[in-house]
């Protein structure tokens, strides 16, 4: 799922756009993932990272590193990330 919206700004008329990015998948490893990315103010982003099983989702926690370096030598600037399991 993309949703993509533009909307006025709530303390000024400039107009603000954001954009959410959904993926969901089923994995032979790692079960059900999914990952919402949300994407505001040009450049600040938002990842939401959902498994199936708890156990897979402590065990990427060992990927964040690698990530966050990934993400500091773009433009863009993470200010939330968020990682669970499915309930």
């Amino acid at each position: 799922n993309i949703y993509d919206d533009k909307h006025k700004g709530s303390n000024s008329d400039e107009e603000q756009h954001e954009t959410w990015f959904r993926v969901c998948c089923l994995t032979e490893n790692a079960g059900a993932v999914e990952i919402v990315l949300r994407l505001y103010n040009k450049q600040q982003l938002n990842i939401r990272l959902a498994f199936s099983n708890g156990n897979t989702a402590i065990a990427f926690e060992d990927y964040l590193p690698e990530l966050r370096t990934y993400l500091h030598k773009t433009k863009l600037v993470l200010t939330e990330l968020k990682i669970g399991a499915i309930d």
